[in-house]
């Protein structure tokens, strides 16, 4: 049975609570032997050799997708002599105690001088008691999350671990009162100092945690989500990028109201092809009414008779599966051809415009851009309509 001490081949049952001479008193892995009990001192939990079990569950499950993981009594996923658990996070809680004793020593300087050296370490030391504390603490709650199937980054870690970092200010505001010789709850004040201790503590615990648990599943090092198309681990930002951008150079001629739209679409389209017709022409030829519009049917073809009357082109008949296609946008704009929608709006009435841009995005997200406002792809209906222009009409 491993993890028993053996000398001269023979094996040493601990419950006989036999003293053997042992170098510093550390056997395999370096974990303290505690001959008295029987048991192994792993330094944040204690192992029964006999029965092959820690005495408490391990708060972490490091692989949800390994079913021997779950079993949070064991040792190394039952496999000691593959495996090594060394041990070593706690570099977190020597950081919190340094940072909690010295941030308490400083807020408590003045009693310190006038009551010496013994009472400063006092001070020091709960302050790095507590400190300590929060950090685990912090460090705790960034491995729960990724128990319960939550990657965390450092950013989301920092953030859990300094919230609970800091509800340890009144245990340490009260600690500090009783070395002073003062009721627990007095000096609510010192408290928001003690709180900004914790805070700093538990926020370092909780980033260091997120951002081991991020690395280690790939994920994003700051959220703690997925790494989207065109970032990186270490992206702050993690909006998904687009895979591919097709824009049109279409110059802004006009103003930028939305009741214009009718004029200004046809006056961008006309700059487009090389025309010479002005914003100020075009709201004559379609009788554009100053904040009212053009009046038209709101139909098909009375805006496209409208149209033809300026334009070259043809309406798109299938215009989802055509937008959708990144290949034959990017073939209608080699073709020097524009894209003209006509949309439904509020009030029933319509709203046109040019596309200025398409972007298409791996999560399968299409974003039209025109001069007034973005529309996804999937908000296209049966009262939206397409048109392809290639030119100008020769009246």
């Amino acid at each position: 049975m491993w993890k028993i001490k053996h000398t001269n081949n023979q094996c040493v049952v601990p419950f006989l609570y036999i003293e053997l001479t042992f170098f510093l008193g550390r056997g395999y892995t370096g974990h303290e032997y505690l001959p008295w009990f029987g048991l192994v001192n792993m330094n944040a939990r204690l192992y029964d050799p006999a029965i092959g079990r820690f005495l408490s569950p391990d708060p972490y499950v490091q692989m949800p997708d390994f079913s021997q993981n779950f079993n949070r009594y064991s040792y190394c996923l039952n496999n000691p002599l593959v495996y090594v658990d060394e041990n070593g996070e706690f570099i977190h809680l020597i950081i919190g105690a340094v940072v909690g004793g010295v941030a308490n020593v400083i807020s408590n300087w003045e009693m310190i001088k006038a009551k010496g050296f013994w009472t400063g370490l006092g001070y020091f030391g709960v302050g790095a008691a507590v400190g300590a504390g929060s950090a685990a603490l912090g460090g705790w709650i960034a491995g729960v999350t990724q128990s319960a199937g939550i990657i965390t980054g450092a950013a989301v870690g920092a953030g859990t671990g300094a919230v609970t970092g800091a509800a340890s200010s009144v245990t340490l505001n009260g600690l500090n009162n009783v070395i002073g010789g003062q009721n627990f709850w007095n000096g609510w004040q010192q408290s928001a100092i003690s709180g900004a201790i914790g805070g700093i503590s538990g926020g370092i615990a909780g980033g260091m945690k997120g951002y081991e648990l991020a690395k280690e599943g790939g994920k994003n090092m700051w959220w703690g989500g997925d790494v989207k198309h065109g970032r990186t681990q270490w992206s702050f930002f993690t909006t998904e990028k687009p895979y591919e951008t097709i824009s049109w150079d279409i110059k802004n001629v006009s103003s930028k109201s939305l009741n214009d739209c009718v004029p200004t679409s046809f006056a961008e389209a006309d700059d487009y092809f090389g025309g010479n017709t002005t914003y100020e022409q075009y709201n004559t030829t379609t009788n554009y009414q100053q904040d009212v519009g053009v009046m038209a049917s709101n139909c098909p073809n009375a805006y496209g008779r409208v149209l033809s009357k300026q334009f070259t082109g043809a309406s798109m008949p299938d215009p989802v599966s055509v937008l959708a296609d990144p290949q034959q946008v990017l073939s209608i704009k080699k073709s020097g051809n524009l894209i003209h929608t006509n949309m439904p709006h509020s009030g029933g009435m319509g709203h046109v415009d040019n596309l200025r841009s398409k972007k298409y995005y791996h999560s399968g997200k299409v974003v039209m851009n025109f001069r007034i406002g973005s529309y996804r792809l999937s908000s296209v209906n049966g009262n939206w309509w397409f048109y392809t222009l290639n030119g100008l009409k020769q009246l």
